[in-house]
């Protein structure tokens, strides 16, 4: 498995100049139909999943600069010290 980037969080908004003072992270949201593990983990601990995807489309503009993909498999761990291919991470 690949090892995984950190992803550095920014202090803004898209479309909005005004900075916040919350870290913003990426974030994407799945149903549970997809992920039941979801419903025993607990709201602010970290876990890892690992996402099977198939690209669908890419925006390179001035305004958006994104790629969407389909989610064709996923597969989920409930504690990330439990594995050895991750880094570090300050997430």
């Amino acid at each position: 498995m690949p090892e995984f980037r950190t992803i550095k969080p920014t202090t803004r908004f898209p479309h909005i100049e005004a900075p916040s003072k919350k870290k913003v992270f990426p974030k994407f949201r799945i149903d549970l139909k997809h992920l039941p593990e979801g419903r025993k983990w607990k709201v602010g601990k970290k876990y890892f999943i690992g996402l099977h995807v198939k690209q669908i489309g890419l925006m390179d503009t001035d305004f958006e600069k994104s790629v969407e993909f389909d989610i064709i498999g996923i597969k989920a761990k409930d504690n990330p010290k439990k594995t050895n291919s991750h880094k570090k991470s300050n997430y």
